[in-house]
């Protein structure tokens, strides 16, 4: 299933890599922040003297379908990089604790004080959605594999419109 997902391998590294570089000579930039949301992208930032690296490890990546061979040996690569890493969760900061000095906890969450003030009234309809036609299907969520396809199929067949 490799060849339909090019972009986990790393075929593109050294395209990033030359680009990043170019931009960072280009710009002039000499101080700045190296912040990966995947081990797949250590090798394009490698080489760079960030003032800080920063791995924020949202999901266990290699648990995910499809994912490539190398990425549990990038992600113990990334984790060494890194000053500082930041979980998405409890139960990854858990499974992680003891392979970082410097490891934190960031669990999703929401502003609750702005999305109350937006739901004490659900008879108002925004400006934006007024014209849209009824029924009103949406989604709100992570589009990836984990995503019920048949179930999206479905609504889509019944929901033409």
């Amino acid at each position: 299933m490799r060849a339909s997902y090019p972009f986990y391998v790393g075929g593109q590294v050294s395209v990033i890599r030359a680009l990043t570089q170019e931009l960072l000579e280009r710009a002039r930039i000499r101080r700045y922040v190296a912040w990966l949301y995947t081990p797949m992208a250590l090798p394009v930032v490698a080489s760079c003297t960030p003032v800080a690296r920063v791995f924020d490890c949202m999901d266990e990546l290699s648990a995910f379908r499809f994912a490539p061979s190398e990425l549990r040996a990038r992600d113990r690569a990334t984790m060494r990089w890194a000053g500082v890493v930041f979980t998405g969760g409890r139960s990854l900061y858990e499974a992680r604790r003891h392979q970082h000095p410097n490891l934190y906890c960031f669990p999703s969450s929401v502003d609750e004080a702005h999305f109350a003030a937006a739901s004490a009234d659900t008879t108002r309809e925004s400006a934006a959605q007024r014209a849209l036609p009824r029924p009103r299907l949406g989604y709100f969520g992570v589009i990836d594999e984990r995503m019920d396809y048949d179930i999206l199929a479905a609504l889509a067949q019944l929901h033409r419109e």
